[in-house]
């Protein structure tokens, strides 16, 4: 049936699903997970280079 039905752009609808003022509570309530995980990518990436690598990774405050 997807023949027939139309293409939705995921991205474009979960945009428009929130509001910057639902974005922002969003990541204010998940401030310290979303900083784990970005630490976890990037240490990844390093780490996957150079396995002795170390990273030191410094968050904005500012919103």
């Amino acid at each position: 049936m997807s023949f027939i039905t139309e293409d939705i752009d995921t991205n474009e609808l979960a945009n428009n699903a929130m509001s910057d003022k639902t974005l922002i509570k969003y990541i204010d309530t998940n401030r310290d997970w979303l900083q784990e995980q970005a630490t976890d990518y990037y240490q990844k990436i390093l780490t996957s280079i150079d396995p002795e690598a170390s990273l030191s990774i410094t968050f904005s405050n500012k919103k």
